[in-house]
């Protein structure tokens, strides 16, 4: 199976996707969409015959789980799967530069930015408070 997708969210348990299969996409659409629907479609992961019963059993225990150290411990635990039964998906290619578009006079963006991630919505490596509009730009922006 080959899908074409981008880079991995920071937090697994914010974006658990990339990990285990909970949804009709990545590795294991068919038993991620039998989690998806309640069992109503898609596969049923079977114990000892797919990687995805033995992730989901991991995920829903790191979900019940709330010590942090507990939860870092069932993450390795995945990473274990995945490398030692997979690779379940190859990346082709990763990380291809993309244009942005900057205005004239904003300042304090630097050559080289990562956009993502999704999930906690943020400008990925920079900070907001580096950020900067030239006068003209400032005074035009208040209506001045």
């Amino acid at each position: 199976m080959l899908r074409n997708c981008h880079a991995s969210e920071l937090d697994i348990w914010t974006y658990p996707d990339w990990m285990f299969p909970l949804r009709n996409n990545r590795a294991w659409p068919l038993e991620g969409y039998w989690r998806q629907t309640g069992g109503e479609e898609g596969w049923e992961p079977k114990p000892g015959f797919s990687s995805a019963y033995e992730l989901q059993e991991l995920y829903d225990k790191g979900l019940a789980t709330a010590d942090i150290e507990e939860r870092h411990e069932i993450v390795w635990e995945a990473v274990r799967i995945h490398l030692e039964e997979g690779p379940f998906t190859l990346g082709a290619s990763g990380d291809q530069p993309m244009p942005v578009v900057i205005r004239n006079g904003f300042m304090g963006i630097p050559d080289l930015v990562i956009l993502g991630p999704w999930a906690p919505g943020s400008p990925g490596n920079l900070n907001p408070e580096q950020f900067w509009m030239q006068e003209d730009l400032r005074n035009e922006s208040l209506g001045q």
